[in-house]
């Protein structure tokens, strides 16, 4: 009998050891979406400055669309290791800031 009542012991004791393991073990995380990021040479210059838009880490064979300020000045697609390489020339707006869509992505 004794050794019946130390068995039922030891295994609630393993039972309720194992959830509490498992309860403060945290999941695994989903992998993260892919997020691209842009280099511009130059960074920056005159109107008429012809600029090139390197993009890597997007979605492979997704389009993309590059932008200066409001103006869309380069578009394609990513290769199949979602990167890209687009060229543009600066445009007559005296400021702007260079934004590339890729995939429903904005960098």
């Amino acid at each position: 009998m004794q050794y019946n009542k130390v068995l039922r012991t030891l295994a609630c004791a393993l039972i309720l050891s194992l959830t509490l393991l498992l309860i403060a073990i945290p999941a695994t995380p989903a992998p993260a979406a892919l997020m691209g990021s842009i280099s511009l040479s130059p960074y920056s210059g005159p109107v008429g400055t012809s600029v090139t838009v390197n993009g890597l880490g997007f979605t492979p064979d997704s389009a993309y669309t590059v932008t200066f300020s409001t103006t869309t000045v380069a578009t394609g697609y990513c290769d199949g290791t979602g990167v890209f390489i687009a060229t543009f020339s600066v445009p007559t707006k005296a400021r702007g800031t260079v934004c590339c869509y890729g995939n429903n992505e904005r960098r």
